[in-house]
């Protein structure tokens, strides 16, 4: 049995969409939101470069940055912007704080859409191969993946914490 054209077309449009082959709604939306994220790396790449006062400034406005974006960010950016606000609070001598924010990792989970954006990957994936029971199983080892590469990155922004508070 095959699909009429319009679904499949539909589904490799989400599958090109989640490889970031073609730009959706969603893309473009994260892109804006990831400004704040991007702006204190660079700010914190200037002050690698800078001296004095200067390199405190800038050190300063990457906090203020990696703040904005913990509000926004989702996920894996989401535990990068709390290591990137923690690294910031350390070499401001703030440890305490640096700690604070390090310890709010834990409470860092894979968003429900995110589960969900990978499920629907799956579904569209699987309409247009008319899924076998062998590709199931490797859809399920997917959704799998992709929730240990999650973790992944959380243990190893924990991992941080240790070699930078000692």
């Amino acid at each position: 049995m095959s699909l009429p054209i319009g679904p499949m077309i539909g589904a490799a449009s989400k599958i090109a969409e989640y490889f970031g082959l073609i730009e959706g709604v969603n893309t473009k939306v994260t892109k804006l939101l990831h400004q704040a994220f991007n702006s204190a790396k660079a700010n914190l790449e200037y002050a690698r470069n800078a001296t004095g006062q200067n390199q405190i400034d800038y050190i300063k406005q990457a906090r203020v940055e990696f703040n904005q974006a913990v509000a926004v960010e989702e996920n894996e950016n989401k535990i990068l912007a709390l290591v990137g606000l923690a690294m910031c609070q350390y070499l401001l001598g703030e440890t305490s704080n640096a700690n604070v924010t390090f310890n709010r990792i834990n409470n860092v989970s894979l968003t429900k859409a995110e589960i969900g954006v990978v499920k629907s990957f799956i579904r569209s994936f699987k309409a247009i191969c008319n899924a076998t029971t062998d590709l199931e199983g490797n859809m399920l080892i997917f959704e799998e993946d992709r929730i240990g590469e999650f973790e992944s990155v959380k243990k190893n922004a924990l991992n941080l914490k240790n070699i930078i508070l000692q």
